[in-house]
């Protein structure tokens, strides 16, 4: 069996990528009635080797064979060839992971508002890697339409992070032309009637007294957003810390490979620029005398520093 088949008969039977271990892989089923909530499906990798053998992106040999194909010069690619892969971990994050966490905490709506350089801890997961802060004020809107529609993702202001969301803009025109951006009430308004028009039962909303990963809703934030929604919508709110800390937690399969790849690449650097302190050798079989001239940094070596002593900083 290939590795896309297995993956793709676990996620019809409603099973969904956790993470990756040192050696298992960890799968959750939630989707099957009358059992534990939490399915694990933990494998090794020898196993799964007999299992996918050959399979592309899939390798069981050792770090060091799996770090000689590559550019020395730019061992992961240039800084758009990794935009682009991080920009398709996070369309798969959000098409996979977040719908099932969402059900799993009983969400139907999670919103995250922030100010530009106060964005809150879950902002880097949830935006293209080329984005670096928020604009101005930016609140984002994850509505579960249910598993036929899925999970619906508006940004009100900012970007549509790629294609990965709705971009909703002001209906004035800017002096140049173009749409304004949604700022202050006009914002909050909009907001509100887009919450009122989905009608959800539970809102969630990052405030958390224990978790800071959790925290990101400044309180500034809060009494807006409180006053736009009203009591009704208000009386909705909820905090769910787990949700944004799993989300944060939770990878891809898609992000292995790559991993493993960047530990090769740096076990291979550590190997290659530090030496080991010689023991014995199989022609005399006891100890091999050296000095502390001899051990030294292969980037340092013959320079010298001024003030070492027998090739050593002092």
């Amino acid at each position: 069996m290939k590795r896309r088949d297995l993956l793709r008969h676990l996620a019809k039977n409603g099973c969904a990528f956790m993470r990756e271990g040192g050696n298992h892989t960890l799968h959750i089923n939630r989707a099957a009635k009358n059992r534990r909530r939490e399915m694990k499906t933990i494998a090794s990798l020898a196993a799964m080797a007999l299992a996918l053998g050959g399979m592309p992106g899939f390798s069981v040999t050792p770090l060091e064979a799996q770090a000689r194909d590559y550019r020395p010069e730019r061992p992961f690619g240039t800084l758009r060839e990794q935009a682009r892969t991080q920009q398709a971990w996070l369309a798969e994050r959000l098409e996979t992971n977040l719908p099932m966490l969402m059900r799993k905490h009983g969400v139907d709506m999670w919103v995250i508002a922030m100010r530009e350089y106060n964005e809150d801890p879950v902002f880097p997961a949830l935006v293209s890697p080329t984005t670096f802060a928020a604009r101005r004020r930016t609140i984002y809107i994850f509505h579960d339409r249910g598993p036929e529609h899925g999970v619906e993702r508006l940004a009100l202001g900012g970007s549509s992070q790629g294609g990965v969301y709705e971009a909703v803009r002001a209906t004035a025109t800017a002096p140049d032309g173009r749409q304004a951006e949604l700022w202050g009430a006009d914002q909050w308004d909009l907001f509100a009637d887009m919450v009122r028009e989905r009608d959800p039962r539970r809102i969630a909303v990052n405030i958390s007294h224990d978790h800071n990963f959790a925290d990101g809703l400044s309180a500034g934030e809060w009494e807006q957003m409180e006053a736009a929604l009203g009591a009704d919508l208000a009386s909705r709110v909820v905090r769910e810390p787990l949700l944004a800390i799993e989300y944060l937690a939770m990878r891809v399969p898609s992000m292995t490979p790559v991993y493993r790849r960047i530990q090769a690449v740096v076990h291979e650097i550590i190997g290659s620029t530090t030496t080991r302190w010689p023991t014995s050798t199989p022609r005399t079989r006891g100890p091999v005398s050296t000095t502390r001239a001899r051990i030294s940094c292969p980037s340092t070596a013959g320079k010298e520093p001024k003030g070492s002593i027998d090739g050593l900083a002092a």
